[in-house]
């Protein structure tokens, strides 16, 4: 298991290399000189030259990149601000906690509503219990999170009164944001899970537990999803990336400064260093979130556990063999 860790740990150094390169050309190659940016309006020409020097905008192309590569994997450090001149690592490291208590409060409630309403469609199938499950599906895929994010400020914080309308604080500011976060999610889950069970449970070996007597609750929760888990992890693992991309429209709905508020402030102020350090955080996100989930893989399935720390063992006993 340690060596499939280090190894799939090793295996991120590419890919985000790659993301690196693809996002700092991006940036280099967009409109607009972010020494301006900088300058006041009525800077003359020799003061944006020694802006532009200041921030090593005067470099080539493949000197900047060289560094920029050397500090974010070496140093771990994205820059600073060109607006304001704040360390990038400290202000993503600051917002950060934010983004992933919304992102891990959405993914609990997607479990607690998505999974039960699954099974029950599928243990259910083409009852009124599937088809109301599975409208409520196709609803709630269908709703844009910024307009349900709307509605709900609407509802229960000006209307109501119930909630807080924005910001943060207590976990009562979350809630909105929560439900607005995950409603898509709880329609996915709820769907792949009805998919899975279905597999699951019209397949042999559970008309053999049939057969064998056991009870309805059993075959459901001792064989049946546990066999249909896979599928189901790999939704919350979208759920969690998803929750990320979702955090760009839901925070700045709510007023919640987490990274999804500061990528769009970078985005409308033209702070390219921002934008880039923010992607390139992400996509080391995602990738851990992507390992993570390959072990819940792990957790969840005897056989893929046992190829995780049984294939050297069965290597080295085969070699044993062969040399008798």
């Amino acid at each position: 298991m340690i060596k499939y860790v280090i190894k799939r740990l090793l295996w991120m150094i590419p890919l985000i290399l790659s993301v690196t390169v693809v996002i700092f050309t991006l940036m280099y190659f967009v409109p607009g000189d972010p020494a301006r940016i900088v300058a006041s309006t009525d800077a003359d020409e020799e003061d944006v030259e020694l802006i532009r020097e200041k921030l090593g905008l005067d470099q080539p192309y493949i000197v900047r990149l060289k560094d920029y590569v050397e500090d974010v994997f070496f140093h771990f450090d994205f820059g600073t601000s060109i607006t304001n001149g704040s360390s990038i690592q400290s202000s993503l490291m600051e917002r950060f906690p934010r983004t992933l208590l919304l992102t891990v409060n959405s993914l609990v409630l997607t479990i607690l509503i998505g999974i039960p309403l699954g099974i029950i469609a599928a243990v259910n199938p083409n009852t009124w219990k599937d088809r109301i499950a599975m409208f409520f599906s196709l609803v709630a895929v269908s709703i844009p999170p910024f307009w349900l994010a709307l509605m709900l400020v609407i509802v229960f914080a000006l209307n109501l009164g119930w909630l807080p309308m924005m910001g943060i604080g207590s976990f009562k500011y979350y809630i909105l944001p929560t439900i607005a976060n995950s409603v898509i999610g709880i329609a996915m889950q709820a769907r792949q899970t009805r998919s899975s069970m279905l597999e699951s449970l019209n397949s042999d070996y559970i008309v053999t537990c049939r057969a064998k007597g056991l009870s309805r609750k059993g075959i459901i929760f001792r064989h049946a999803l546990p066999n249909a888990s896979i599928p189901i992890i790999t939704e919350m693992f979208f759920t969690l990336s998803g929750g990320i991309a979702g955090s760009l429209i839901i925070e700045n709905v709510f007023s919640i400064p987490g990274i999804g508020v500061y990528l769009v402030n970078a985005l409308n102020s033209r702070d390219y260093p921002v934008v880039q350090g923010t992607v390139i955080f992400i996509a080391i996100w995602v990738c851990l979130l992507n390992l993570i989930t390959d072990l819940g893989y792990a957790f969840v399935d005897p056989r893929i556990r046992a190829g995780f720390t049984g294939s050297s063992k069965k290597r080295s006993r085969n070699k044993k063999e062969v040399a008798v």
